[in-house]
């Protein structure tokens, strides 16, 4: 009985060796990822701590996620009266150039060798074409999409979310979910 239980372990862990070497096999290339953080003007600008908590767990808690990023930085000047009204809200123009300026220096400070794109939209455009803008500017298979605001609490394993995509043709987003409020996508591009 000890003998059939000892060879069904050996079993199981010889497969889990295989199916991990293969998972990491198949995404040796970390430059194929880039992080995009969408961020606004809000009430609480100048103060930088919210985006850049986000940017020292990613650092933290998952690192390949730092090697390449882009951060959009929202217009601050309404042109188009369309946009939904949470993307109208107040915005001090003089406040949101030193919360960029700072972003900016922080960001360069904690991530001095990444990969790192800073983008400003001329208007207003909000969620949609600050993403729209980011995947434009990215040239990696792979995205990874959060929100300044959507910080990561935890480690999680990156690499199965990239290889169900990789190893599937019929899936070509991921979301993942940390905590009841944290929802960031993982994205292929390029089908």
């Amino acid at each position: 009985m000890v003998n059939k239980f000892f060879f069904i372990f050996i079993i199981v862990l010889v497969l889990f060796l295989i199916f991990t070497f293969n998972v990491i096999e198949s995404f040796n290339n970390q430059n194929d990822i880039t992080t995009i953080i969408t961020t606004c003007c809000r009430k609480s600008t100048p103060d930088t701590s919210i985006i850049i908590e986000n940017i020292n767990n990613l650092l933290e808690y998952c690192p390949i996620l730092t090697k390449n990023i882009i951060i959009i930085f929202d217009g601050s000047e309404i042109k188009n009266n369309k946009l939904h009204i949470k993307c109208k809200g107040e915005c001090s123009d003089t406040n949101y150039k030193k919360y960029i300026k700072n972003v900016k220096k922080q960001v360069n400070k904690i991530l001095p060798k990444s990969n790192t794109k800073f983008i400003i939209m001329n208007e207003r455009g909000c969620l949609t074409n600050a993403l729209k803008t980011g995947i434009q500017n990215s040239n990696t298979e792979f995205i990874n999409i959060m929100s300044e605001d959507l910080i990561l609490e935890k480690s999680f394993m990156w690499i199965i979310f990239i290889n169900a995509i990789k190893n599937n043709d019929n899936i070509d987003l991921v979301r993942y979910k940390q905590l009841s409020n944290i929802y960031i996508y993982i994205i292929r591009i390029g089908i």
